[in-house]
């Protein structure tokens, strides 16, 4: 299972995707866990819109960090 979350920073939002287990804790080491955590500016909130910009960063994971989705699944 992969967990999503989203927290407001000072400088605009974070966004936090690790793997975890079906009922919802985390995964430990040995057990294939990854996590990733990527900022968005205040900027870019502003200048595209929350929604798009989270879509923008989502995509990325998807891209980038491939890996994430595979230990997802195990």
């Amino acid at each position: 299972m992969l967990r999503i979350e989203i927290y407001p920073i000072m400088s605009g939002l974070a966004v936090r995707a690790n793997t975890c287990y079906s009922n919802g804790l985390p995964k430990q080491a040995g057990d294939g866990a990854m996590a990733v955590t990527r900022v968005i500016p205040s900027e870019t909130i502003e200048t595209v819109g929350i929604t798009e910009a989270l879509r923008d960063q989502l995509l990325d994971l998807v891209v980038l960090y491939p890996g994430l989705f595979e230990k997802a699944i195990d």
